[in-house]
């Protein structure tokens, strides 16, 4: 079996943890395969890094300079669409099975006109919100643009996976279109990366609280640094405050004084890592109007370190804490938050019960229940995802 794992949009090293996830859920799914990365240079050098053996398993590596969409007109089309050509082209062409790690209009509309939808998987990120999003009225640019786009590779046989069922049963509610192509399969987890759950654990003192992934107004970081304000004012040095992220230009006017690790260019991964998995709490708020369709990978790091969250009473951690139990303290507001930290904590019980329940959420997402759901989703049936 020839299979062809694809990144067609981020050079980036972000997406890198959950494609290294992917390339071990597809590697377990078919042990026997022989697999094809194609990939640009930087994403697979970080790939390397954190996953050596994995990308050296690999029967062959090509170069590929992916892009995101800047735009829909024909003149970037064209440039888009050569860099499918050549060896690119023949390992999509070729193979059993391609594994788009993400998805974009140039390459679900350039996998429907090659011929390769058929036999390909296109993960679904935050871009999952663009198929009910909003649509120009220019009649070539909604011929070409993301909604059209996923609606001409389903209509060839693609299939679409997303991490989480409400997402799934999000997408499906009003676009029927879709509902026979989509797949689940919880979101990738490194073995390595993971912290096995203490029961003996206790809180820091000072409590270590932290922001991690980009800062920005959509992942909440003007509200954890009001936060941050609003208990220091109360409690000084009762509480240590972090933030393990890249700073996105657009919060870069905020004060991040009171912060002892403050929010800069972002951290390589083992050091983001390792500060992560010395905090006592991660906070967690993310806007439900990018967030309702989309998979936070802050919460499946918090999971696989095992650290509880402070977070908005958001759909992901509500459907979480459904199937595993309290993860950590949810609110409806910045306010409650601010008053909780300000009062006695939750006892050391509760704290350990939290641990606990995120230990059976990361068994739950093991390589192997991955590969299992991967097969029965190929297979159009649908198990427990995460």
């Amino acid at each position: 079996m020839k299979i062809t794992l694809i990144e067609p949009t981020w050079n980036g090293t972000a997406h890198c943890p959950a494609n290294l996830g992917a390339l071990r859920v597809v590697r377990q799914a078919f042990p026997a395969a022989a697999i094809t990365l194609v990939a640009g240079e930087r994403h697979v050098s970080e790939l390397r890094k954190i996953g050596a053996a994995d990308v050296a398993a690999c029967q062959q590596h090509l170069n590929f300079e992916p892009a995101l969409d800047a735009d829909t007109l024909p003149r970037d089309l064209r440039a888009a669409w050569r860099r499918f050509a050549g060896a690119p082209r023949q390992a999509l062409a070729g193979a059993d099975l391609v594994l788009m790690a993400s998805a974009s209009a140039t390459s679900l509309s350039t996998a429907a006109w090659q011929g390769w939808a058929g036999k390909a998987v296109a993960v679904l990120h935050g871009n999952a919100n663009e198929v009910a999003g909003w649509r120009s009225r220019n009649p070539l640019r909604r011929m070409l643009d993301f909604h059209a786009s996923l609606r001409r590779f389903v209509a060839r046989g693609g299939r679409v996976m997303v991490y989480e069922e409400r997402i799934a049963a999000a997408l499906a509610q009003g676009h029927a279109w879709l509902r026979p192509a989509l797949m689940v399969v919880g979101h990738p987890l490194l073995a390595e990366e993971a912290r096995t759950p203490n029961p003996a654990r206790r809180r820091s003192e000072p409590v270590r609280i932290a922001f991690a992934g980009n800062a920005t107004a959509a992942k909440g970081f003007p509200a954890y640094l009001d936060v941050v304000a609003a208990v220091h004012a109360r409690q000084p040095g009762r509480f240590e405050f972090h933030a393990f992220s890249y700073l996105h230009p657009s919060c870069r006017h905020l004060d991040q004084g009171l912060l002892s690790t403050r929010a800069a260019h972002g951290f390589p991964r083992p050091e983001f890592v390792q500060g992560l998995a010395g905090m006592d709490y991660v906070f967690a708020w993310h806007d439900d109007a990018y967030y309702a369709n989309a998979a936070s990978g802050i919460v499946y790091d918090a999971i696989n370190l095992g650290v509880p969250l402070l977070a908005r009473k958001a759909p992901q951690i509500q459907e979480l804490q459904a199937r595993v139990g309290p993860v950590g303290l949810t609110f409806d507001n910045p306010a409650e938050l601010v008053e909780h930290l300000c009062g006695p904590l939750e006892s050391d019980n509760d704290y350990a019960a939290f641990v606990a329940h995120l230990g059976r959420a990361r068994e739950a997402q093991s390589t192997e229940a991955l590969a299992a759901q991967f097969i029965a989703g190929l297979r159009g049936k649908r198990q427990g995802a995460a």
